[in-house]
């Protein structure tokens, strides 16, 4: 999956603010963007256009 720069962005932005660097900006959108965590977390909603 190609992640767009505007999303990357808010990926470094997020791990900036958890104090963390994922090697693989993917995992972080998949995990974040994933249905089961949708399905956990009702009253937070995310796509993969969110912005911070």
């Amino acid at each position: 999956m190609k992640i767009s720069k505007k999303l990357l962005d808010n990926i470094q932005r997020f791990e900036n603010v958890i104090n963390y660097k994922f090697k693989n900006k993917e995992y972080i959108l998949e995990a974040l963007t994933h249905s089961s965590y949708s399905n956990e977390n009702k009253n937070i909603i995310l796509t993969k256009d969110w912005n911070f």
